[in-house]
């Protein structure tokens, strides 16, 4: 779902796009966005406000994030890309 998504807004935008559709990446913020909505609900937090959401988890809205667990050259290399 989240993929599909993706792909048709880099189709419906291709011109705005730099970089094509990357699973490792997509997959990466899936899981953190995943962990931090699991832990807001054990805490009792039900708030769907998203800048407050990001306030939570900065982390979030850090790209750069990435690279404290994945090698650039790797990230972008064409098998995380399709894996």
């Amino acid at each position: 779902m989240i993929k599909k998504g993706i792909i048709q807004y880099n189709k419906a935008n291709h011109a705005r796009i730099n970089h094509g559709y990357n699973h490792t990446i997509t997959t990466f913020f899936s899981k953190l966005v995943a962990m931090a909505l699991q832990n807001d609900l054990q805490n009792g937090i039900e708030k769907d406000d998203f800048l407050e959401f990001l306030e939570r988890y900065p982390r979030l809205d850090t790209f750069n994030y990435i690279f404290d667990y994945y090698d650039k050259e790797i990230l972008y290399s064409e098998q995380a890309k399709a894996k």
